[in-house]
């Protein structure tokens, strides 16, 4: 045991000597839970902080499409390579599992995207226009397990991205957590081309079928605004 407490402190401290080397400032202690056996310290990083590597050549500037999305609360991270998939996620560690997920089975994500954990039916329709700025895309996964996130509003963020977006891509909804019955029953009662799962391996396997079928390459989803327009009355 006092090796491995050994071999854990000195990890931290590389890691510590790592971060100043590099001239990344503003560690935080952001907890301190002490007991009797030990301590739990959690730190961050302040990502709005700018900082620079001194091994950097040149400037790293951010994609237009990221920078329009932060200024809405927003984390979006454009993803090099093949990536024909965009996710809409709440929350950075779901947002990393689903993106690892689609990875495991087959699939390649187009972007990393975080609402932050108190989404408005605002943000999921700027989340949709920050996706939909990729020409890659060719199918969206929703994947929300709500907390402070509530699923109704998601539901109702999806609709109202489909009445002012150009959605022309399928779109994978899966909504769990703090009002997922409701959120799930608006989608149901939409009418919209909406794809509703809530086991999240069926989810991974559709999105990636859809991404790769040639429904998918077509677009041909566009919803009429009749039924844009019945959908939205139905939480009014």
């Amino acid at each position: 045991m006092a090796t491995q407490k050994r071999t854990i402190y000195l990890r931290a401290e590389n890691a510590m000597k790592l971060l100043d080397e590099k001239d990344i400032p503003r560690i935080k202690k952001l907890s301190k839970a002490p007991s009797r056996h030990h301590r739990k310290v959690t730190i961050g990083i302040d990502r709005t902080e700018k900082f620079s590597f001194p091994y950097n050549s040149g400037p790293n500037p951010q994609h237009p499409i990221e920078i329009e999305a932060e200024k809405h609360g927003i984390v979006y991270i454009r993803l090099p390579g093949k990536g024909n998939i965009g996710t809409l996620v709440n929350g950075a560690g779901l947002a990393m599992n689903t993106v690892d997920a689609l990875a495991e089975a087959g699939g390649h994500a187009a972007n990393f995207l975080d609402t932050g954990g108190k989404a408005t039916t605002e943000t999921v329709k700027r989340s949709f226009e920050a996706i939909l700025g990729d020409r890659r895309v060719k199918v969206v996964f929703v994947n929300i397990f709500g907390g402070l996130t509530l699923g109704d509003m998601i539901a109702e963020g999806i609709l109202l991205a489909f009445r002012e977006c150009k959605v022309e891509v399928p779109v994978v909804v899966r909504i769990r957590g703090t009002n997922e019955r409701e959120g799930q029953r608006i989608i149901a009662e939409s009418g919209l081309p909406l794809y509703v799962y809530d086991d999240f391996d069926e989810a991974v396997a559709k999105v990636i079928d859809l991404a790769n079928s040639s429904e998918a390459e077509t677009g041909e989803v566009e919803p009429s605004e009749e039924k844009i327009d019945r959908a939205q009355e139905s939480f009014q």
